[in-house]
């Protein structure tokens, strides 16, 4: 161990740390009691390492957690008032194959919403996050892959720009493009509100689907449509059919990822869940 003097310990057992290490250094510690100390603090790691730990999870203060969809939502009426609405609308976005749905107080006040996606391989994961300052307006959301080892393999920034009630109806409807939305109106996609979101049906995905297999839309065109609908607070699944929307929205954003074609098969299995009001698996 060496000499405690120099040595800074972090976190809530701080003060607990330093009156153990008082205790060895002033010869006050037992015989019996000694060992459990000295076991404590050598897992410690005392460091520039952890002098460095102003990691973003460092002073967060959990105030959701759920292992599941459906337990998330029902817990989002314990949250804040001002965050509510986006927390759900978040949360409905994933699938009932999601886990681990959460929701932290950060250390600068706003909150982080994340939901992790199990990969296609096991022991890989996509984590997304939404951060909301305590007035509810959405700051960011993002994206992280991780392999089975738990390897960061890419982050992706999530956002763009666009709308109102108007042009996000043609949007939905394919008339105008992601583009044509933006040189519109503008502004950060993330930060802009309206009054009353616009509602998807499952007849809209199945609309887009169709408009991919009859090439008047093209792969990134649909991307960006999925990205939009799913990301932001612009618009909300239809209640009655938000686990259907949700699953094949899942399973359309992960085509940007994996770099795989969405074949004819695909659509057809997708158009079926939709219509029967189904997930798909």
């Amino acid at each position: 161990m060496g000499n405690l003097a120099g040595t800074y310990f972090y976190g809530e057992n701080a003060g607990r740390y330093w009156g153990l290490a008082g205790g060895i250094i002033g010869g006050v510690v037992g015989y019996q009691t000694a060992p459990r100390v000295f076991n404590a603090l050598d897992n410690i790691t005392v460091s520039t390492k952890i002098a460095g730990a102003a990691v973003e999870g460092v002073g967060n203060k959990s105030v959701l957690n759920a292992g599941s969809k459906a337990d998330a939502i029902e817990s989002v009426d314990n949250l804040p008032s001002n965050i509510q609405s986006k927390v759900k609308n978040f949360f409905k976005g994933g699938s009932n194959s999601y886990t681990d749905f959460s929701v932290e107080q950060m250390g600068n006040g706003n909150y982080m919403a994340k939901m992790t996606k199990p990969g296609n391989i096991p022991g890989s994961k996509a984590i997304y996050y939404k951060e909301i300052d305590p007035s509810g307006n959405t700051l960011r959301a993002f994206k992280e892959t991780f392999d089975p080892s738990g390897n960061l393999v890419h982050k992706r920034q999530i956002g763009g720009n666009m709308m109102n009630t108007n042009y996000l109806l043609n949007f939905k409807e394919l008339q105008i493009s992601k583009k044509e939305l933006s040189d519109k109106l503008g502004g950060n996609l993330l930060a802009l509100k309206v009054d009353k979101p616009v509602t998807i049906y499952a007849k809209d995905v199945i609309n887009v689907l169709n408009a991919f297999r009859n090439n008047t839309i093209t792969i990134d065109q649909l991307l960006d449509w999925v990205n939009t609908v799913w990301f932001t607070e612009l618009f909300e699944y239809e209640d009655s059919e938000c686990d259907s929307i949700a699953s094949v929205l899942d399973k359309l954003e992960d085509l940007d990822e994996d770099d795989r074609e969405l074949t004819e098969s695909d659509i057809d299995d997708y158009i079926i869940a939709l219509t029967n009001n189904m997930e798909i698996q």
